[in-house]
């Protein structure tokens, strides 16, 4: 993989820096539950086995992860077929907060890693976004 290499080793490939090939917004569905939407700039992919979700709280905690099917294809830079997304992906995360009240607020924290169809990978990239407590 060539993490970390700049354009002048790809000929005249022009690489986008990872908040611009790949980007993520979020907004919470529910009191336990937050969408996030992954877009990637064309040329751009990111592989289905490298998002994690997490919390910064030992009360919150990630209960289920949906997604839609991924693609599938043979990867140059890993030498073996993987699943990916390419263009959009919305993620569905649910928690479980017990005795979460109103004024109760956590970090989800995501990571996610891609490449470059130029055959360049990205170091993994974190986000965090501010999951407010359930409502009364």
């Amino acid at each position: 993989m060539g993490l970390g290499l700049g354009p002048a080793c790809f000929g005249q490939a022009r690489l986008l820096p990872p908040d611009q090939a790949f980007h993520v917004a979020a907004r919470q569905t529910g009191a336990q539950t937050v969408e996030l939407v992954y877009s990637m700039e064309p040329g751009y992919y990111l592989y289905r086995d490298r998002f994690s979700f997490k919390t910064d709280s030992a009360r919150a905690k990630v209960m289920a992860v949906d997604m839609a099917p991924p693609k599938r294809k043979h990867d140059l830079a890993l030498d073996k077929v993987v699943e990916y997304f390419d263009e959009t992906v919305t993620v569905k995360v649910s928690f479980q907060v017990p005795g979460a009240t109103s004024k109760s607020s956590f970090q989800l924290i995501t990571v996610a890693q891609g490449c470059a169809q130029v055959g360049v990978c990205y170091p993994p990239i974190s986000r965090s976004f501010v999951v407010e407590g359930s409502r009364p």
